[in-house]
């Protein structure tokens, strides 16, 4: 019996702050696993890594917390989204 791997929990938010980039011309795409930020996205040819999380409660977990790689941005609302857009710079991160 093969198991079928537990699909990560997405942010309630994700889907609106998806359409928000890409309303603003951004290509997105969804990535997952244990760690890794929830979004790629690719802007004025750059590539953003970005963590979705609602509201000002939404922690990173201990895999997040052990992420090596460039520092995602940190997104809590679709406000934060357009802020993203319009400066095009990380709004906030979480000591790791």
């Amino acid at each position: 019996m093969s198991r079928i791997p537990r699909q990560a929990k997405r942010d309630a938010i994700e889907p609106d702050v998806v359409r928000t980039l890409e309303a603003g011309g951004c290509f997105v795409a969804k990535i997952s696993g244990a760690g890794v930020p929830d979004l790629i996205c690719c802007r004025l040819g750059a590539i953003h890594l970005i963590e979705v999380k609602s509201g000002k409660r939404g922690r990173l977990t201990e895999a997040q917390q052990k992420w090596k790689g460039p520092t995602p941005v940190l997104v809590r609302s679709v406000e934060d989204a357009l802020t993203f857009l319009r400066c095009g710079a990380v709004l906030e991160t979480e000591a790791r």
